[in-house]
């Protein structure tokens, strides 16, 4: 993830931004620097408040829940289970596709589905040895159970 972003000189003419009231388009703008590679952040407005805006005493969770429905009603936003995506993200920000880090929200059910999420090939086989490895940890905490309760040895 990047450390900084630009901010194109458009968003002080965007009209769906300037629908935004003045504690608004601060919430917008300033969580741009800690968008993930795609665009996405993490939709909690505690968690936003404090990774975003830890020193805005005049900004509360309650104006990033205003913010948040208000920028989904402007499409500004889409709101996932996990996260906030801003829409207009890859229009204004330029990132190769070799230098995009994994983004750890799952707005698809499935995160191979996602086409901002690049493809792993192994994914499936991945997905099946962390099914097999949860079944082999469940025997090993059984063992240990009945070890410790002196039913085998």
């Amino acid at each position: 993830m990047a450390q900084k972003r630009m901010l194109n000189k458009s968003i002080s003419t965007s009209i769906q931004v300037n629908k935004l009231n003045l504690k608004e388009r601060l919430i917008f703008t300033w969580i741009i620097p800690h968008l993930d590679d795609y665009g996405l952040i993490d939709k909690e407005p505690e968690l936003i408040k404090a990774l975003v805006l830890p020193m805005a005493k005049d900004i509360t969770e309650k104006d990033i829940t205003d913010f948040i429905k208000k920028a989904k009603e402007l499409k500004l936003i889409e709101v996932f289970d996990d996260c906030l995506e801003y829409t207009g993200f890859n229009n204004h920000q330029t990132i190769s596709e070799s230098k995009k880090s994994r983004s750890k929200f799952h707005k698809y059910s499935n995160p191979q589905e996602s086409p901002r999420i690049p493809k792993n090939p192994l994914y499936k086989e991945v997905k099946e040895v962390k099914e097999e490895n949860k079944g082999i940890k469940e025997l090993d905490a059984l063992k240990e159970d009945l070890i410790s309760k002196k039913i085998i040895k």
